[in-house]
């Protein structure tokens, strides 16, 4: 793929190891898995998945300490981590468990002492013994660092005429049958802005790393491009689709299968996809859009399917059978309840499935 050389690139070339965690534990991950790049050009939403990961994780056996507190947090101990230096990890880890029943999930990490983490566990602490990984969460910061990131352009005012680039984080759950922004950012003199409201500095907001983002250009601006390279991740990473019963709306999440995938390949089956009892739109109960690059005024999805006897079919005249559809690398998908939801759905495992290449 040859990219114009008046282009701006962001590239990421992930998988140095933790810096604030001594060795001791082992360290596994799978190298340089998955490559996007795609330009952004003016008066334009580029819908896009969060890289992988960002560092390689410390594993480790989990000990419980003292029970869950008033808030739901637990304080727990992690075979070969040590020598910490107090909240050293606060501001940006997680702990994601990678056995028992809620194995692929991700906790942030509160605080923590020199030999032992408080995670927010939200009242649910894991069992003991179970394998977990400490990771580096991504941030503002960390994303798009302001001195250095190439992908985005700068504000120079907090008014919405004299934003550049804008920055969305899509919600993970939505009333409406697309996606909506949960939160909107912009640069502006070297800092991160949140939109509205106090217009406070938020380079140190977390970035889920099952999140879909939207960059935003306007009209004004010359083309950027989005381009990464990521390191898969060690065991599973759970996206919760969780609605509450009987509500519609939609669910979204970037893809997090290295080099993208095929819709049977997506590892979402009729448990997360309500499948339709025939072909008609009347019947349909989940639909799966896939968004990519779309104009800011009409974020139509890029294509959309739903589920009928086992298979995946088009949306679209002929509802043809595209179990085989190319789910391309960096995606954000949107799954939406246009039939109210039912009560204790499925999470998804993004790793389950299988990457097309």
């Amino acid at each position: 793929m040859n990219i114009a050389r008046s282009l701006f690139t962001w590239s990421i070339l992930l998988g140095v190891g933790m810096q604030t965690v001594p060795a001791g534990a082992d360290e596994v991950f799978s190298g340089v898995a998955g490559y996007s790049s795609v330009a952004i050009p003016a008066d334009r939403d580029l819908y896009v998945s969060v890289p992988f990961a960002a560092e390689a994780p410390v594993l480790g056996a989990v000990s419980l300490i003292g029970s869950l507190d008033q808030d739901g947090n637990q304080r727990i101990a992690m075979e070969g981590v040590s020598g910490l230096t107090v909240d050293s990890l606060s501001e940006a880890h997680s702990v994601r468990l990678l056995e028992g029943a809620n194995a692929g999930l991700r906790y942030d990490v509160v605080s923590n002492e020199v030999d032992s983490i408080l995670v927010a566990f939200g009242g649910e602490a894991p069992t003991p013994g179970v394998m977990a990984a400490l990771e580096v969460a991504w941030t503002l910061d960390t994303l798009f660092p302001p001195a250095t990131q190439s992908t985005l352009h700068e504000s120079t005012g907090k008014f919405a005429t004299e934003r550049g680039s804008e920055l969305l984080v899509v919600s993970p759950r939505s009333q409406s049958g697309l996606p909506s922004a949960a939160k909107i950012y912009f640069l502006e003199n070297g800092v991160w802005i949140e939109a509205g409201g106090e217009y406070r500095a938020a380079g140190g907001d977390r970035i889920p790393a099952d999140a879909g983002l939207v960059i935003r250009n306007p009209a004004s601006v010359s083309s950027k491009t989005w381009e990464l390279s990521g390191v898969g991740y060690h065991g599973s990473v759970v996206t919760r689709l969780q609605p509450d019963a009987g509500t519609t709306g939609s669910a979204a999440a970037g893809l997090l299968i290295p080099g993208g995938a095929t819709l049977s390949g997506l590892g979402l089956g009729d448990s997360e996809v309500r499948p339709s009892s025939d072909l008609t739109e009347a019947n349909r109960k989940d639909i799966l859009h896939v968004f990519g690059l779309t104009r800011p005024n009409a974020p139509a999805p890029a294509a959309s399917y739903f589920r009928s006897g086992g298979s995946w079919r088009a949306t679209d005249s002929g509802n043809a059978v595209s179990d085989d559809a190319a789910i391309p690398a960096g995606s954000v998908l949107v799954i939406e309840n246009v039939d109210p939801a039912d009560a204790g759905r499925n999470d998804w495992d993004q790793t389950g499935g299988t990457s097309a290449n």
